[in-house]
């Protein structure tokens, strides 16, 4: 867990990614306001898949390194310490939260989102949880646990994109490293992670019909599962 002495988490795909692209900016190949290559053009370059790409360039947006412009690319910024600290400074406060105390705020800011996604979603909101429902449903046979967490993981803060609130999102991303990291723990299990998924195709259900209530309660019963399914790995290693 994060917070304890002697552990180091591994870097993932998208650490990785997140990396290189630094290191292309800190180069000088691009300035503030240059476009990046393609996504197409990125992924060959970095010999990543689309979605490591996406979730990494989503993280230096976060970050204040980037700006991503739906249609049209993404651009470097001129970036200002404070945003590009931000995300490293919330993780030092959040670092020692407990699983019930980060599990009982994901729930209040995830049923919010949901409820206004469901609200307020449109035609292409929809599809774009096809597609990351559709590239999850590819990763569980075989069973690739990191690729299926970033994935779950892009998929909640997709849905914070379409609830059109900037508070819960920024409440959501200001936690994002340590949900996703919690994310990848719960789904280590296949059995977890099919049922994971199944309440995912729910949501998106109830996103897609404009029925909030229901969206919340989904989402809610989501949120226990994965909490109760976290606390119960870590009694396991602690026995």
């Amino acid at each position: 867990m994060p917070g304890e002495i002697g552990k180091i988490k591994a870097k993932t795909k998208c650490d990785l990614t997140a990396e290189a692209i630094l290191s292309m900016l800190a180069s000088g190949k691009y300035r503030p306001g240059d476009r990046l290559p393609t996504e197409g053009e990125l992924t060959e370059q970095l010999a990543v898949s689309r979605v490591t790409l996406r979730e990494a360039l989503k993280r230096l947006n976060t970050m204040g390194v980037v700006t991503i412009r739906q249609g049209d690319g993404t651009y470097v910024r001129d970036p200002d310490v404070k945003n590009v600290l931000r995300p490293v400074i919330s993780g030092m406060v959040v670092r020692n939260l407990s699983i019930e105390e980060l599990y009982d705020a994901r729930l209040f800011i995830e049923v919010g989102m949901v409820r206004l996604a469901a609200k307020n979603r449109k035609e292409e909101d929809v599809e774009e949880l096809r597609k990351l429902l559709s590239e999850m449903k590819k990763t569980l046979e075989p069973f690739d646990s990191p690729e299926f967490s970033v994935l779950d993981g892009r998929f909640h803060e997709t849905i914070g994109e379409i609830s059109g609130n900037r508070v819960l999102l920024s409440a959501y991303t200001s936690l994002r490293e340590l949900i996703h990291y919690y994310i990848s723990q719960t789904n280590i299990s296949f059995e977890t992670a099919k049922t994971s998924m199944i309440h995912h195709v729910q949501i998106l259900e109830y996103i897609e019909s404009g029925e909030e209530h229901l969206a919340g309660v989904t989402m809610e019963q989501h949120v226990d599962h994965a909490k109760r399914a976290l606390l119960a790995q870590s009694r396991k290693r602690n026995v």
